[in-house]
């Protein structure tokens, strides 16, 4: 074999070698890139029935709810069943501690969102006239949406529901 030939192999080699860890030195890493896990709504349901007043707390934030019914869906929140793919709504008897979650079906969402506004809204209008401090907790509610699902919280620490939510459904390997 020609030297030419040779030391064109190496430089070839080289270049290849080179070229290869250039792209996987560039590459994100998938520990650094966050991805989103699908849940079901009785999972994201038991999570927030599990999580605390806050990271300090032994006294759970949802504590007093009860299942809301699909009649009351339809006709006091105004959701259709047949626009979601599940769901899960939970009110306080005692408070205006609430949330809803929808998993909803394809092209629903705006006819959904405008359903549960209006919910809110006659949520701080019936809080008004007995507690002021539960009205204003409607009026500060949490909205999350992730894919399929709208996440309405009305809690006393919404910031820290919507954070918890956050690492519920998006993980970044470490």
């Amino acid at each position: 074999m020609k030297p030419e030939t040779i030391f064109a192999i190496v430089i070839s080699l080289i270049v290849i070698v080179i070229s290869s860890l250039l792209i996987l030195a560039l590459e994100p890493s998938k520990k650094t890139v966050p991805y989103f896990h699908d849940k079901t709504v009785e999972e994201v349901k038991t999570y927030l029935l599990s999580l605390k007043k806050d990271d300090k707390s032994e006294e759970l934030l949802f504590s007093d709810l009860k299942d809301i019914d699909e009649d009351t869906l339809k006709y006091v929140i105004g959701i259709e069943p047949q626009y979601l793919d599940g769901y899960s709504v939970m009110a306080s008897i005692s408070d205006a501690t609430t949330f809803l979650v929808l998993r909803l079906k394809e092209g629903s969402k705006s006819l959904i969102e405008t359903s549960v506004l209006e919910y809110m809204d006659y949520l701080e209008k019936k809080w008004e006239s007995t507690d002021t401090e539960q009205a204003q907790l409607v009026q500060n509610y949490s909205k999350i949406s992730y894919d399929n699902y709208l996440i309405y919280v009305v809690s006393s620490n919404n910031e820290y529901v919507k954070s918890k939510i956050d690492s519920f459904f998006v993980y970044a390997d470490k």
